[in-house]
């Protein structure tokens, strides 16, 4: 089984940053591919066009492979991943598009149409899942000076996992990478 791994970012500010993507390809468990590039900045920048040209450019890659083996396709964009899915703003088998994301139609027929000639399912991930290209899209931008690395994470004491910030109903904290399996929290 082929499987790709897209994620988008678009850094400093939500839209109208610097866009960047990653992707990974994946064969049988095993990395055959990955990459990661600036996308653009300014006007008509956004995380979800980031997340599409992620995607559009891994199933690019994978057009010398055997259209015949099934492909899964795994993001933690939900829109991105129900849009492709056919299940967010499909009606009789016609993309609608939302008032709010209009422009995301042409990425969207892109897409389905490079993925016309594969058998494919499509499945959400949760983000720590994704990890490995949420580090390619971020790389790319820390290389380019717009973000800085994140040198305040720190391992976690519990089980040698990161701590990253989450947002909880009493504000920001740091949390393991590894929950649910790992508890521990820190102010």
């Amino acid at each position: 089984m082929i499987e790709i791994y897209f994620d988008g970012a678009c850094e400093p500010i939500n839209p109208g940053g610097t866009a960047s993507y990653g992707w990974v390809v994946k064969k049988d468990g095993k990395t055959i591919a990955k990459d990661a590039r600036i996308l653009g900045s300014g006007d008509g920048m956004t995380n979800n066009v980031a997340e599409y040209a992620g995607l559009i450019e891994a199933v690019k890659a994978i057009s010398n492979l055997n259209a015949g083996e099934k492909i899964r396709i795994c993001g933690d964009s939900n829109i991105v991943c129900n849009m492709v899915a056919k299940k967010w703003g499909w009606k009789k088998k016609k993309w609608l598009p939302h008032k709010k994301a209009p422009h995301l139609k042409t990425l969207l027929d892109k897409t389905l149409n490079l993925l016309a000639n594969y058998n494919y399912e499509v499945k959400w991930i949760p983000r720590e899942e994704n990890e490995e290209a949420d580090i390619l899209s971020k790389s790319v931008l820390i290389e380019a000076g717009i973000i800085k690395p994140d040198l305040e994470i720190e391992q976690c004491p519990n089980c040698n996992g990161k701590l990253m910030v989450r947002n909880g109903k009493f504000g920001k904290f740091y949390g393991c990478s590894n929950y649910p399996k790992c508890r521990f929290t820190k102010k």
